[in-house]
């Protein structure tokens, strides 16, 4: 009889067992506008710099980083989506027209759970430039000398 107590509980267990769909939620771009300290004019925008002339840096790895060129209301953004697919810590140089502007540093965590993933940012750092950010965007403003 306890055999089949046991296997009783068992298919109970089994029927039970919550169901989930996993879902992904991808990573959230890193958005920066590149402001002059000066004027206040969006950098991108007025053609002081191009995609062209701009360049990010893996400094742990000395690698080339992509990024885009996003446009939001009108305001021309740099957008780095490459960053937190994955658990890692990045340290990224970025630069225009052989110029340091800024270096970024940040720990992103990927976390599952309740049947879905996403990241985490945590430990940001932006150096090397005054900045601000926009609590309802999530977009960077560099000031650039």
């Amino acid at each position: 009889m306890s055999k089949i107590n046991s296997i009783i509980v068992f298919l109970i267990f089994l029927a039970c067992k919550k169901e989930c769909n996993e879902c992904f939620t991808p990573p959230q771009p890193l958005l920066f506008e590149l402001v002059s300290q000066d004027s206040g004019d969006n950098l991108i925008s007025n053609g002081t710099y191009t995609s062209n002339e701009i360049e990010i840096v893996n400094q742990s790895n000395n690698q080339s980083v992509e990024f885009s060129i996003a446009q939001n209301g009108g305001t021309n953004l740099l957008n780095i989506n490459t960053v937190g697919w994955e658990t890692e810590t990045i340290n990224y140089l970025i630069t225009a027209k052989n110029e340091f502007l800024f270096t970024l540093q940040l720990n992103a965590e990927r976390i599952s759970e309740d049947c879905c993933s996403y990241t985490k940012y945590s430990d940001i750092e932006i150096s090397g430039s005054d900045y601000e950010i926009n609590p309802e965007t999530g977009i960077y403003s560099i000031f650039v000398p």
